[in-house]
């Protein structure tokens, strides 16, 4: 599952990905992420990705790819992590991220959020 939250204030936005991501979910998710990147470039991300259990190969394919594609329009990206397996999917993400990125420890949201905010 993909759960893309527009913040208030435009400060960021919050992509929680958790259980087993579908390649219909990310074909939900591009579209919208793509309208959010037109509106607001360089983007600011938070992603948490607690809970995730695994992603679907061509789901997977498909992120890496639009990943590829926009990771330039990205200022700063926080990744929450709550395993080791999603601490390598965080890192995957980093390496495709043209900004600033940082992995946070779950129970670290709010300084993830403190440092996505900061100037």
């Amino acid at each position: 599952m993909i759960d893309i939250e527009e913040r208030p204030g435009g400060e960021f936005v919050s992509i929680k990905l958790s259980g087993i991501v579908t390649r219909a979910d990310v074909d939900e998710a591009i579209p919208r992420v793509q309208r959010i990147m037109q509106e607001r470039t360089p983007l600011r991300l938070y992603v948490e990705l607690v809970g995730l259990d695994r992603f679907e190969v061509d789901g997977l394919w498909e992120e890496l790819k639009f990943q590829a594609r926009h990771g330039g329009e990205i200022d700063r990206a926080a990744f929450v992590v709550g395993s080791t397996g999603e601490e390598w999917a965080g890192w995957l993400a980093e390496q495709l991220t043209g900004g600033a990125t940082r992995r946070f420890e779950l129970g670290e949201e709010q300084a993830a959020i403190d440092w996505l905010c900061a100037t």
